[in-house]
């Protein structure tokens, strides 16, 4: 496994592609593709800097859009075997892809941010970020291939870049629900002129996928879920009311020992939920911490005593940590248990589910009841996989959407 950066070229002019519209105005460019060494296949490393023209080492044109369609036919080959370093990912400036960008008004004072990455005329996707209130984050638009797809990323009411931030003591998440959240998906998507998109959402992300899915069907091209949630009220009691206590107990215990002895026979989420709102901003943020440990601790095996580098930001940490207390003492205002009987919604509708065999926060059982109501979707179990998103993870992904950009145009009518 080797790779290669094709020598830069000297400086000289070249007109944008018309089709992609990426030419001397881009500032850096770089497109790395891993692919089966053993089979000596051609390996394709591009740069485009200081307004110099495209260079590649295989003959195709010197234009940042044969580079990117290039990509595609390797992914598209069957030269990626099952080996998990052995895959091919699009790695590129946020800078070079992202061709718009804007805030949102959706009522109720709130602006989401988002923004369109990849090629304009490409098959409209769009990625649903966990938490609630994770934010979206440039490692989402690596899941797909930028020659074939238009990807829209957004951060959901309150987090993010969208206004007003949660972690401003304040700022009312009244009307941060899911059904705000699936107006807010809607409202955007009208706000593009996007006809049909596909989804991708993962942990929370996935069942806010299939709340839009199911209340928009006709607007959904393909779903693909992983980490998989479906909002049923025993997935946030396992996550969050002591189920996974059974496997962290030393971390359990650090969750409730920074709580004052009368709240911890109750509502752990309640309780957190309060405190968070508290007016004492000390008191605030070492609710934050204590709460993001307990998220920091669980994704993988064994678990991790350390903060995140995620929730290294005390703001950051706040508001993910106020939004989802929000989200999980309300159950996410779904009542149980309510996706999965909806799910014939979706049944002409294709879907693939990615999930960690030892996935602790979203367990495989997530996934597999879903997979049983929803027949049009394709169960895949990654093994030594938990619910953070490593290579095998992100790896099944990239194929998931491979998969799907050669239905751009297939569009399957509904009864």
């Amino acid at each position: 496994m080797r790779l290669v950066h094709a020598k830069r070229p000297p400086r000289q002019r070249l007109s944008p592609c018309r089709q992609c519209g990426i030419g001397e105005d881009a500032s850096a460019l770089t497109i790395l593709v891993r692919i089966n060494w053993q089979l000596r296949a051609p390996i394709v490393g591009a740069c485009l800097r200081r307004k110099a023209a495209v260079e590649v080492c295989v003959n195709v044109r010197k234009c940042a859009h044969m580079v990117f369609r290039r990509c595609a036919e390797l992914s598209s080959q069957e030269i990626i075997d099952e080996e998990p370093t052995k895959w091919v990912r699009h790695t590129f400036t946020r800078k070079s892809i992202r061709t718009r960008m804007g805030h949102l008004e959706v009522g109720d004072d709130s602006r989401i941010y988002w923004e369109c990455c990849g090629t304009p005329s490409g098959k409209p996707a769009i990625v649903l970020h966990g938490g609630p209130g994770s934010g979206c984050s440039p490692w989402h638009r690596r899941l797909f291939d930028p020659s074939a797809y238009r990807v829209v990323l957004f951060d959901q009411r309150n987090c993010g870049r969208s206004t007003p931030n949660a972690s401003l003591h304040g700022t009312d998440l009244a009307n941060n629900t899911t059904t705000h959240l699936v107006h807010d998906i809607e409202q955007l998507r009208c706000h593009l002129n996007i006809q049909h998109w596909l989804l991708l959402g993962g942990s929370w992300g996935s069942t806010l996928a299939l709340a839009y899915a199911e209340t928009h069907p006709d607007c959904v091209t393909e779903i693909i879920l992983f980490g998989v949630t479906t909002g049923q009220r025993n997935e946030f009691d396992w996550l969050f009311r002591g189920g996974l206590a059974h496997l962290f107990p030393q971390e359990w215990d650090r969750l409730l020992s920074w709580l004052p002895r009368e709240d911890r026979d109750g509502d752990i989420v309640e309780a957190y939920r309060q405190w968070l709102n508290s007016p004492d901003p000390a008191i605030r943020e070492q609710a934050a911490l204590e709460w993001c440990m307990w998220e920091s601790a669980t994704p993988e095996w064994p678990p991790s005593s350390a903060l995140a580098k995620r929730f290294a930001d005390p703001d950051y940490r706040l508001a993910f940590a106020r939004i989802v207390t929000h989200y999980a003492s309300h159950n996410a205002w779904l009542e149980d248990g309510i996706l999965l009987r909806n799910c014939y919604r979706l049944a002409d509708t294709p879907g693939v589910l990615i999930n960690g065999r030892f996935d602790f926060q979203s367990p495989l059982l997530n996934a597999w009841r879903l997979k049983r109501v929803w027949k049009t979707a394709d169960l895949i179990v990654v093994d030594n996989a938990g619910h953070a998103v490593d290579q095998s993870i992100s790896r099944e992904i990239i194929r998931a959407t491979n998969r799907f950009a050669a239905t751009r145009d297939l569009i399957v009518p509904r009864n």
